[in-house]
């Protein structure tokens, strides 16, 4: 769907997140603060789509400092049933333009049919990492303090 639209992607850091963080449209990770080019992306944005996001009223609220959320903004989750309460336990209420009370997956599902005419403008190249070494027996197992050490090297020198 983003390579059909051409629409920037943004992760975070608590989710499992359907999209590759080495996909050209991912625009970056961000936690509780959003900061930098994820900041910048969500105040350029018309639209917002949010796939269930952790906190989205939060996150929209650092996003543009407290002020006016200028993109119209598209929920897909079903957090609202949790946001009843007057101590936001759960969360700010976000300012949502278009609400789908359902899960991401359903929504995209019924959605990408739909955009199955449209031809994306470029065709984009993942350029993946390279995957950490697995047991050839498929098997993992408890891992020694060096063997430990050894493989955090290894996922460092690719994280950087």
């Amino acid at each position: 769907m983003a390579e059909k639209l051409g629409a920037k992607t943004i992760t975070n850091t608590w989710q499992e997140i359907g999209f590759p963080t080495d996909h050209p449209l991912h625009v970056g990770m961000t936690g509780f603060f959003v900061r930098d080019e994820v900041r910048k992306v969500h105040r350029q944005a018309d639209v917002v789509l949010s796939l269930d996001w952790f906190d989205l009223g939060g996150t929209l609220k650092d996003a543009w400092d407290g002020g006016i959320v200028e993109a119209k903004v598209i929920s897909c989750s079903m957090d609202f049933h949790q946001h009843r309460g007057w101590n936001k336990d759960y969360g700010g209420l976000p300012p949502v333009d278009i609400h789908i009370p359902t899960v991401p997956e359903a929504f995209i599902s019924d959605l990408l049919p739909i955009l199955a005419s449209i031809k994306p403008k470029i065709n984009y190249v993942i350029k993946s990492k390279p995957r950490a070494d697995l047991p050839k027996d498929g098997q993992l197992r408890s891992m020694s303090l060096p063997a430990r050490i050894e493989m955090r090297r290894k996922v460092s020198k690719y994280a950087s």
